[in-house]
Parts: C-alpha cells; sequence; structure tokens
C-alpha cells in the first residue's frame, strides 16, 4: 500500500530556507490520487512558495519515481 500526505507549508518553508529556486515534481498516479502531489496540488505549492519568494520549476509525470532516478543519476556525474 502506499500512503502519501501533504507536509506543512511551514515545515516545507523550513526545508528550503536557504533555497531560492527549486524543482516541484509531481505524479500523477499515486500522489494524484491520495490529492498529496498531483497536478493542482504541485501548482498549488508553486503559488504558496512564490508567495515566500521561491522560485520554483514544475515537472508532473506519470511516474515521478523513475524521473527522481534519472535526476539523481544526472546530479552524481
Amino acid at each position: 500500500m502506499i500512503i502519501s500526505e501533504n507536509k506543512p507549508i511551514n515545515e516545507i518553508l523550513g526545508f528550503l530556507k536557504n533555497a531560492e529556486k527549486v524543482v516541484l515534481i509531481g505524479c500523477n498516479q499515486c500522489a494524484a490520487i491520495c490529492k498529496s502531489g498531483g497536478e493542482e496540488e504541485v501548482l498549488k505549492m508553486k503559488e504558496a512558495l512564490e508567495i515566500e519568494g521561491k522560485t520554483g520549476l514544475v515537472h508532473i509525470s506519470e511516474v515521478a519515481d523513475s524521473f527522481v532516478k534519472d535526476i539523481r543519476e544526472h546530479l552524481s556525474e
């Protein structure tokens, strides 16, 4: 069973306190069904972060896990 839930915005802002730019990755599968990270939720998060002075790039995928794996491999090169 997959469980996906939202973190409070203040907790997220704490993680991002030293960041200006962020990448938001959403998934139109499990996270969309759980209402925690599909396109709608990621776009709302982008708006909330922009209010706090953060700029974000958004990527919505059918399977976010494979996209994240590709990013990790690219960054480790």
